[in-house]
């Protein structure tokens, strides 16, 4: 297994940052996750804030996707598993969309995500990815439910997007935290 990231000397000591995901290396099957805190990093863990008392506290937040234009209706559901798209069997249309042939695994849904819309908010989604392929109901889990009639848009995950983003995220807080002190 590959060393864990490491974190600059530079962060340590400075205002407190949480790393609020655990994700995995883009060119591997997911064996091994990291979190981050401070200037630590370790596996086998969970992020969890608790926030009291008066302060303030800035966050922003990267997908690593970008949308690729093409829209797809949810037609039929079984909780949080979607089971076609369009009328046409999830997997039947997920393998045609991604290139995929043979069993699909979680690699399978590493470069393409789900953006379901979020209500009120013009062009915002939320970012979904498909867990588990279900060959046997030809359909998809995902990690919350996708009602039925839910017109879901595609989106195209690179190395190059989740880069970006972080450094992106980088420049919004700097700019917002600029003058400030602890």
């Amino acid at each position: 297994a590959a060393a864990p990231p490491t974190i600059g000397a530079s962060t340590c000591g400075a205002a407190p940052i949480v790393g609020g995901a655990a994700a995995h290396f883009f060119n591997a099957a997911m064996t091994t996750t990291y979190q981050y805190h401070g200037c630590d990093v370790f596996s086998k863990g969970a992020v969890a804030v608790s926030l009291a008392g008066d302060f303030s506290a800035e966050m922003v937040f990267s997908t690593g996707c970008a949308p690729v234009g093409y829209e797809l209706t949810v037609t039929r559901v079984e909780g949080n598993m979607i089971l076609e798209f369009d009328g046409r069997s999830a997997l039947d249309t997920w393998r045609e969309l991604t290139g995929a042939t043979g069993t699909l695994n979680i690699m399978a849904s590493s470069s393409i995500a789900i953006g379901v819309p979020v209500d009120g908010v013009q062009g915002g989604h939320l970012i979904r990815a498909a867990f588990v392929f279900d060959e046997k109901m030809r359909g998809m889990l995902l990690g919350a439910a996708v009602p039925a009639g839910t017109t879901v848009t595609l989106y195209h995950r690179t190395v190059e997007h989740a880069l970006s983003g972080a450094e992106r995220m980088g420049r919004e807080l700097s700019a917002r935290l600029a003058g400030k002190t602890l």
